[in-house]
């Protein structure tokens, strides 16, 4: 499937539409009521490993609805996506080390790829995270990705001694780099504005959480370069941790694709775990290697086939099955043991 190819939950974007229709079929799957799934849709992202699905050059990936963000030791790209077009942006390290991410607080959900007809090709079971850290990507500096309900956020933390003043960046892609009236960060694009909150900042004293000032500082580039940003920091003390956090950088949405995800079968087992299959006409992840607008954008449709805890709240697995042209998932049983059956196209 996927939303993006590395994230199932392409098909269960039509959980926001069929919510109460996949609840009234479970309970005619199953003879008795099914479970909830009015939150299909709503699933938090996931921070996918790579194991050979995408480029070599990512570690993690997430994909949200329009938009997919790879995780690299050279920085992360941003894949915006309407219809046919995409646009490209890049965040750059300034100065920075290069610091393979790792993940942090696995969750339930794997993902497999179940594509063409040799299996040295196919992926089972990769892992997801909750969270993708930089350590030490400037002296005394981790830069933490989390995944918050349907946000991605980022926030750097800086250990005692170390200079915050290290923290530079450059987003290249973007039409412009400006802060607004409210002191947010705007990255405009030709598919939108990406939006960096005001910053917030503060370190642990006697009394709690003691706040530091903070706000967003744009540097023109002398050259044909992006320009670069940094944070302005009010007094703080030297010898404490300090913890910046810049808000939420994207709201990922919905979980499904950019094109169209449906939804064409589906079964509960004995213990209300639901089961979903269908079509995902979405992309594979696909890793840009430029920034700026990409024109060559093309898919075909792949079968899915994915479980979600009683709660429609967990996605326990997806897997994505395909070669190179249309696939398609019509119906699905469950067995006694909870293995899933699929036929289709």
């Amino acid at each position: 499937m996927t939303r993006r190819a590395a994230v199932c939950a392409a098909g269960l974007a039509l959980g926001v539409l069929l919510g109460g229709a996949l609840g009234a079929a479970g309970q005619r799957a199953s003879g008795k009521a099914g479970p909830s799934v009015s939150f299909l849709g709503e699933l938090p992202p996931l921070f996918v490993e790579n194991r050979g699905q995408t480029h070599p050059a990512v570690a993690f990936l997430v994909q949200g609805l329009g938009r997919t963000l790879f995780f690299t030791d050279a920085g992360v790209v941003v894949a915006l996506r309407e219809g046919q077009r995409q646009q490209v942006l890049r965040l750059v390290f300034v100065g920075a080390r290069r610091v393979r991410p790792v993940g942090a607080d696995r969750q339930a959900a794997v993902f497999s790829w179940f594509k063409g007809a040799q299996p040295s090709g196919w992926r089972r079971s990769v892992a997801s995270w909750g969270r993708v850290a930089y350590r030490d990507l400037w002296p005394g500096i981790d830069l933490v990705w989390t995944a918050e309900g349907e946000r991605l956020k980022y926030g750097f933390v800086v250990a005692p001694g170390a200079d915050p003043g290290r923290i530079v960046l450059r987003w290249e892609g973007a039409d412009a780099v400006t802060v607004d009236e409210t002191g947010a960060l705007r990255l405009a694009t030709p598919l939108g504005a990406l939006v960096d909150d005001a910053p917030l900042a503060w370190q642990e004293g006697p009394g709690g959480r003691e706040a530091v000032a903070a706000g967003w500082s744009v540097t023109p580039a002398d050259t044909a370069e992006a320009p670069t940003v940094r944070f302005r920091l009010g007094a703080y003390d030297p010898t404490a941790a300090l913890v910046i956090d810049p808000a939420v950088l994207v709201y990922c949405g919905y979980i499904g694709g950019e094109r169209t995800d449906q939804v064409f079968g589906l079964a509960v087992d004995s213990v209300g775990h639901l089961f979903i299959t269908g079509v995902t006409g979405s992309s594979e992840a696909s890793f840009p290697v430029a920034v700026g607008p990409c024109l060559t954008y093309a898919w075909d449709g792949d079968a899915f086939v994915a479980k979600l805890d009683p709660s429609g709240q967990t996605l326990l697995y997806c897997g994505y099955l395909g070669g190179r042209e249309y696939d398609n998932g019509r119906s699905i049983a469950v067995d006694g043991a909870g293995n899933a059956y699929i036929t289709g196209v």
